[in-house]
């Protein structure tokens, strides 16, 4: 990240500049697991970020191989945000 950085995500950028990313873009961030509420903090200063931009964004948790499909299938070591 530039800037600030995160102790709940692992390398990336900050959360206004993936918030300013062009509709369509998909942003895989890799969270800090040894942190029990890291999918949860990340969520929410996203979720914050795009606020302030006034855009929106679709949060999805999941492994290397791809999101869950569903909720609730394990420990999420990453978090893909699809840019809306």
């Amino acid at each position: 990240m530039k800037g600030r950085q995160s102790r709940y995500v692992t390398g990336g950028e900050s959360f206004a500049e993936i918030a300013r990313r062009p509709a369509g873009t998909v942003v895989i961030l890799s969270l800090n697991t040894d942190l029990e509420d890291a999918l949860r903090e990340v969520s929410k200063s996203l979720k914050s970020a795009f606020c302030r931009c006034g855009r929106k964004c679709r949060l999805s948790a999941g492994t290397s191989e791809g999101p869950f499909s569903g909720r609730r299938q394990g420990v999420a070591p990453h978090l893909f945000v699809s840019v809306l």
